[in-house]
């Protein structure tokens, strides 16, 4: 009776397990390839391993054929532990799959004591199947007390495991030599990548702002901007571990997560400074990314400095290798505003001297325009599509001009200050106009210094709310 429950139990066990990675097949693939499956080889490794996983399901049910299911399960148990084995010597931890996208987790100690539970499963179902079966020696003539089998196999399980503690110490003890000759065979294959500029892009976030690229750039420091998908069940395990480390280190890299608009999800359950949008996957395809989840880094001045890394385990290993690179590199300057914003004054268009600091009460666009400029006036005219926006806000527009002389249109909504002697201009470090610069409410900047109307419109558009760009 023991065996029948055993032999149901691992039946549907391992029938599920087979129709979950059909059913979840790009997850299937994602999982394999973080164990190591050449690419090329996905796609039949799947279809294998989930058509073994089906048949030794079926096999267990019927007595006739429970032995030779009972053999495959052991079988898949041995190459799934060597597999387990190797994936932790090499400090990696992969999400197992083992049901697909029903179930995934990443791989443990615990996993192997997972493994050796259904292995001596198996082989007390062996052993009791083989009284059935046509063996050379008259097996069934073997007299063993069922309750002496089930010792048997629970000790047979209790030896796995052991053996495969031991040998998961013993290769851990010599698990850095390993990785050693692994790094410097890796680096002979794989010369440094070639950097290129990143592609631009201007996205809807999940806060209803919108980002740009340069935006994310201001903070000076190298940007993970990490493709994934709310449809993606491994990327969903990724991102809150991804979360906590963007928000623990949020001072030394910038984490960016770029989803699909049109796929389901939740994306607000995950702490994210940075989730943005893309239609259909048209950022994606810009930078070339190999699927989701994926990642790459973008270095402060602009650049595509990395190769893609693919999968949870090796984005996490990118992030702690961009971690060490910018502990070690110079230090940047903060985005804050230092004290040359304070203690200025300005002049109003009745006359009255103010401060400017005092003038900012919240996130605020402050422009720098000149009467007298054509490239000024002509960014007036493409300002105007934010008109809407602007009218009523007045506190959200501060224009900083040389004369005074109130400027017509959606920059006259704006509070208008007058700075004749430059000083301003001076302590932003601008040295032209059409210029800008976002402060927040505290008065801190909140964006790179713009000079010249493409860039004075990246980071104006970036403050409309997405529903009204």
């Amino acid at each position: 009776m023991a065996a029948l429950i055993v032999r149901f139990i691992l039946g549907a066990a391992f029938l599920i397990a087979g129709a979950a990675k059909f059913a979840g097949y790009q997850d299937s693939k994602t999982g394999l390839k973080e164990f190591g499956i050449p690419p090329r080889l996905l796609a039949i490794s799947v279809w294998l391993l989930a058509s073994v996983e089906i048949l030794t399901g079926l096999l267990l049910f019927p007595s006739s054929t429970a032995m030779w299911g009972a053999m495959g399960a052991l079988g898949l148990s041995v190459v799934f532990a060597g597999a387990v084995l190797v994936a932790l010597v090499r400090g990696k931890r992969p999400n197992c799959h083992c049901f697909g996208s029903l179930y995934s987790r990443p791989i443990s100690r615990w996993t192997l004591g997972r493994v050796g539970i259904v292995a001596a499963g198996a082989g007390y179902v062996s052993y009791a199947a083989t009284k059935m079966s046509p063996f050379p020696i008259d097996v069934a003539s073997i007299r063993i007390p069922e309750s002496a089998s089930v010792f048997l196999s629970i000790l047979l399980g209790a030896a796995s495991v052991t053996l495969a503690i031991a040998h998961f110490r013993l290769l851990k003890k010599y698990g850095a030599a390993l990785l050693e000759l692994e790094a410097a065979a890796s680096s002979t294959r794989k010369a440094a990548p070639a950097t290129r500029p990143a592609p631009s892009f201007r996205l809807p976030s999940a806060e209803g702002r919108t980002e740009t690229l340069g935006l994310l750039l201001s903070y000076r420091r190298p940007v993970l901007l990490v493709f994934s998908d709310p449809e993606c069940t491994t990327c969903q395990s990724l991102l809150p571990e991804l979360g906590k480390w963007a928000e623990d280190f949020k001072n030394s890299v910038t984490v960016a997560v770029i989803g699909n608009r049109r796929a389901s999800g939740n994306p607000n359950s995950v702490s994210m400074r940075h989730y943005l949008f893309q239609t259909d996957k048209e950022v994606a395809h810009a930078y070339g990314a190999p699927g989701v989840p994926s990642a790459v880094v973008v270095s402060p001045d602009g650049q595509m400095s990395s190769v893609f890394a693919k999968g949870p385990s090796e984005i996490m290993q990118m992030a702690d290798q961009l971690l060490l690179k910018t502990a070690s590199a110079p230090a940047m300057p903060e985005r804050v505003m230092t004290p040359f914003a304070k203690g200025i004054t300005v002049t109003g268009l009745d006359g009255d001297r103010v401060d400017f600091a005092s003038q900012i009460v919240e996130e605020t666009l402050v422009l720098f325009w000149d009467p007298e400029c054509a490239h000024s006036r002509e960014l007036q005219t493409e300002l105007e599509k934010y008109a809407s926006w602007l009218r009523g806000t007045d506190a959200s527009l501060v224009v900083i001009t040389p004369k005074a002389m109130r400027p017509t249109g959606v920059l006259g909504r704006g509070l208008v200050l007058v700075d004749s002697e430059g000083r301003l201009q001076n302590a932003f470090g601008i040295s032209a106009t059409p210029a800008a610069v976002v402060l927040d409410g505290s008065g801190q900047v909140a964006s790179f210094v713009a000079v010249g109307m493409s860039h004075v419109l990246e980071i104006a558009g970036a403050l409309v709310p997405a529903e009204a760009a």
